[in-house]
């Protein structure tokens, strides 16, 4: 609504504003803020914030101009893409799995990255070959190729968090990520992809315990506290019901069968 009143009022107040020369020029202009919404967007669906991204946008868009001197430009280019997800790695690393804040964490990334973009740039870069600047003049009809992109990027994201599981458990995160993470899904694994922008990480779903915990394995039958074993033993799963020894409602939990002593005594009641 705000939107189609500021186009009603520009439009009628001035003769340039809906001329095809402008019009393209604020489609192409839109392209960069646009792509970096919808990062923020998978970011901020997950509980977080990115403080980092204008200073990210800068190092990778100086050093792909810079290295687009010594390298062919598709290659200047994927390598400028590939810093920007080794910056979001080391913050989604940082966030998921030493538990810092990410307001902390992409602060100090800021003003890291845009140190690195100063150092990179002190001899001043600037790109040579025309054809650096294809993809951002290229048009196709009378739409420029990169809103298009962006517009497929739309697309494409609202199909990934609505429509696959791997977006739902994204999105389900933001709400509650204890309640997730008990069902079974990695939700560190799950921040460090969005983190790096590699939605298609955030794939298969792992098991909530991890190989290499200690885990409770029984009630003991004279009552106490819960034996334990080790990744190493053999283990079978006993059925939910009443424990014959003291009535006692039990779930499904896995016991050992493998004859070995418990690791400790039974705590008493």
């Amino acid at each position: 609504m705000l939107l189609a009143a500021f186009v009603a009022v520009a439009g009628s107040t001035t003769d340039a504003f809906l001329t095809d020369t402008n019009l393209t020029n604020l489609m192409k202009q839109m392209v960069t803020t646009g792509l970096l919404a919808y990062g923020m967007l998978v970011v901020i669906v997950t509980g977080g914030i990115d403080l980092s991204v204008g200073s990210v946008v800068a190092l990778t868009g100086i050093m792909a101009a810079g290295l687009a001197a010594d390298m062919p430009v598709p290659f200047a280019l994927l390598a400028g893409v590939a810093v920007g997800i080794g910056c979001g790695a080391v913050n989604g690393t940082l966030v998921a799995r030493f538990v810092i804040a990410p307001f902390v964490v992409t602060l100090a990334a800021l003003t890291t990255v845009r140190g690195l973009a100063f150092v990179y740039s002190e001899t001043p870069v600037a790109p040579t070959e025309e054809s650096f600047f294809e993809l951002g003049s290229a048009t196709a009809g009378p739409f420029p190729v990169a809103t298009l992109i962006m517009l497929g990027v739309f697309l494409l994201g609202g199909i990934f968090l609505t429509r696959t599981a791997p977006g739902r458990a994204l999105v389900a995160i933001g709400g509650n990520a204890e309640a997730v993470r008990l069902a079974g899904i990695g939700v560190r694994r799950h921040h460090r992809a969005v983190r790096a922008g590699g939605g298609r990480a955030a794939g298969p779903h792992r098991r909530a315990a991890r190989r290499g915990r200690l885990r409770p394995v029984r009630h003991p039958p004279d009552g106490g506290d819960v034996r334990r074993r080790r990744p190493g033993d053999r283990a079978a799963r006993r059925p939910a019901g009443r424990d014959p020894a003291d009535g006692r409602l039990r779930r499904g939990l896995p016991r050992a069968v493998d004859g070995r002593p418990p690791d400790r005594e039974p705590l008493p009641r």
